[in-house]
């Protein structure tokens, strides 16, 4: 049955287009026109190797075309078709890219990738570095005991280690809360708060637990801080500067 028309794709030309010969193109053209018009099949023994190819890669397609057109869009026939035809459409694409538009949606999705990297970039603030986690340290607690200092350093140790390292808003914000509540309760009770909080795996540190069942240090008399266990207090920092 001869047709009065069908579907060019973009894909097809492509296709033909990678063909160095013109006189090879134009039998590769008539190969595609007179096998979707008029149901002819092209002499493949005859034809160059590229045109061979870019037929036997259409003929599919223009199969499925010839079908869809016959039975109608109507019924679940015309749904299979449609399923064949985009398929056969997809084994064509394979040589070149499958068309215009899929390629400029392409570019679309990959823009938007871009730019929302670049947004990242530009909202995300770096860690702190060990030099200035040190310095910010004994600003807060310079005054404090050395057990203190000692067990905050474990605690960022503790932090880095779940892979939620300080920023240097929240890390000034946290040393402040240690701060005054050593200030109002003592060192000792600071250090037993981190510890528990470390040993419970919180995230963060219990400040609420300060107030329980202790009384504020007397002014007159320094707080006594709990000896800590035994450990090698600069392979612990040489341990956090190296993350």
């Amino acid at each position: 049955m001869e047709r009065e028309q069908f579907t060019f794709y973009a894909s097809f030309a492509k296709a033909i287009q990678k063909i160095r010969k013109a006189s090879d193109r134009a039998l590769a053209y008539d190969a595609i026109v007179n096998y979707a018009l008029k149901g002819t099949l092209p002499d493949l023994d005859k034809l160059p190797d590229s045109v061979c190819i870019v037929f036997e890669l259409t003929k599919p397609n223009l199969d499925a075309s010839r079908r869809k057109a016959q039975g109608g869009k109507a019924g679940s026939k015309g749904k299979d078709d449609e399923e064949l035809t985009v398929s056969s459409d997809e084994d064509t694409d394979k040589i070149p890219e499958r068309s215009e538009e899929d390629t400029g949606n392409k570019k679309k999705k990959e823009d938007k990738k871009e730019d929302k990297k670049e947004k990242e970039n530009k909202c995300s603030i770096s860690p702190l570095t060990p030099q200035r986690r040190e310095e910010m340290i004994q600003e807060a607690l310079g005054k404090h005991s050395e057990a203190l200092i000692i067990q905050v350093r474990s605690w960022v140790l503790y932090k880095i280690e779940k892979r939620q390292p300080y920023k240097e808003t929240g890390f000034r914000s946290m040393l402040t809360q240690i701060e005054k509540g050593a200030a109002e309760y003592g060192d000792a009770a600071m250090i037993e708060v981190i510890q528990d909080s470390m040993s419970s795996n919180y995230q963060g540190i219990m400040f609420d637990r300060l107030g329980r069942n202790r009384k504020p240090p007397s002014k007159n008399v320094k707080a006594e801080c709990k000896p800590l266990p035994p450990v090698d207090q600069n392979e612990l920092w040489n341990r956090v500067n190296r993350i």
